[in-house]
């Protein structure tokens, strides 16, 4: 359309306007432009493994906190393949629970969070007994234990 307008302007408005075209080119390469700007910062970001949305993972851990058993959540990881999403994430359970029931409460994660969020095509749910929350820390998680 800018071009079209530009060409326009520069041949019914005579002598002056011959730079109207050329002010419509520019306008048309800076669309253009931005255009290829997103679609390339979008790809560079499935690509880089970058991480989605804070929500979405606000929403993995308030559904997984929402399953009885679960006393909270540590560690979560989303990552996105093509246009679908993959989370490893810790939950927080009673120690003295048995590996059956911690294994079923896993799978209740996991049903849980991907029949609310169905983008997600893979759940990895790891059970930490609540005795040993910390113990294993990643190294980013003991510095911010120091800070703090």
């Amino acid at each position: 359309n800018a071009a079209f307008i530009g060409i326009f302007a520069a041949w019914m408005g005579g002598p002056g306007w011959e730079k109207a075209d050329d002010w419509a080119a520019l306008l048309a390469a800076a669309v253009i432009g931005y255009s290829a700007f997103r679609i390339i910062s979008s790809a560079a970001n499935d690509i880089s493994d970058a991480s989605p949305d804070p929500a979405m993972e606000k929403a993995v851990r308030r559904i997984a906190e929402a399953v009885e058993g679960v006393l909270g959540t540590h560690r979560c990881w989303i990552c996105r393949s093509g246009l679908d999403y993959f989370v490893e994430l810790d939950i927080v359970v009673d120690g003295g629970i048995s590996v059956q029931a911690g294994h079923e409460l896993a799978h209740q994660v996991n049903s849980e969070i991907r029949s609310e969020m169905p983008m997600i095509a893979r759940v990895m749910v790891h059970v930490e007994p609540e005795e040993a929350y910390g113990r294993h820390a990643m190294p980013w998680e003991i510095a911010e234990q120091e800070e703090g």
